[in-house]
């Protein structure tokens, strides 16, 4: 599956480049731990939410929808997100949420972070602008040869769920948010894994299809809501990032 790194995609949500050397500010005011390749400088660290791991940002996932994301259906969806972050709920633009989930409100009991866990929720596709996924408005994937046949459908549009951060919290949110978002558009989760989570994924319900690692392709599951919780349920748990 293609990789789609957090901060890129955060730069290209907020529509920023990223660049090396400063801290572009649209990703700090987004809390963003900036990658690897883009060094912090010392004197903007501290105002990173995600200071006590400077060098990396969270998992992302992408939910592919059969249909195209209405105004009813994002309406639907600021409904659901309302009762799962810390108020205001941030949606300044038509297909883009900036969030503060609140860990309890998904269930979570235990935390390796303190506080809301930020993250992004970005749609691409027709009616929206390409992002990763779409290239004028025509779902353009390397994989797109296969993933329609796996899917059963051509996605409509995609929503990418960017976590901000890495804690092992900052996992099981990701998936727990990921599954809210499914049930209320009907979407189809596709979840890069582990190597050894290839076996595992394949007994859990909700999975749609599990497929290893190739030449061409690293290791993915397509799941529901069902698959994303009783994944994240799992010891250890932790997505691909």
């Amino acid at each position: 599956m293609a990789e789609v790194d957090a901060a890129t995609a955060v730069a290209r949500a907020v529509g920023a480049e990223p660049r090396m050397g400063a801290v572009p500010p649209e990703w700090r005011r987004h809390g963003v731990c900036p990658p690897t390749r883009l060094p912090m400088e010392s004197d903007v660290a501290g105002t990173y939410r995600c200071a006590k791991i400077p060098d990396m940002a969270g998992p992302v996932v992408s939910i592919a929808l059969p249909d195209r994301l209405t105004d009813e259906v994002e309406a639907q969806l600021d409904s659901c997100l309302l009762n799962l972050v810390r108020p205001p709920l941030e949606h300044a633009k038509r297909g883009f949420w900036d969030l503060s989930v609140e860990p309890r409100h998904l269930g979570i009991t235990e935390s390796d972070r303190d506080g809301p866990r930020p993250f992004l929720l970005d749609v691409s596709g027709p009616g929206y602008e390409d992002g990763d996924h779409y290239d004028q408005g025509r779902f353009a994937e390397p994989e797109s040869e296969y993933l329609p046949a796996l899917l059963g459908f051509t996605p409509a549009n995609m929503i990418n769920v960017i976590a901000m951060c890495n804690g092992r919290v900052d996992h099981v949110a990701t998936a727990l948010l990921t599954a809210a978002i499914t049930d209320v558009t009907g979407g189809t989760a596709i979840i890069e894994l582990l190597d050894h989570q290839v076996d595992l994924a394949r007994t859990l319900p909700g999975v749609l299809h599990v497929a290893p690692d190739t030449d061409d392709s690293g290791a993915f599951a397509l799941g529901a809501g069902a698959f994303l919780r009783a994944f994240a349920a799992t010891p250890n748990f932790r997505l691909l990032k």
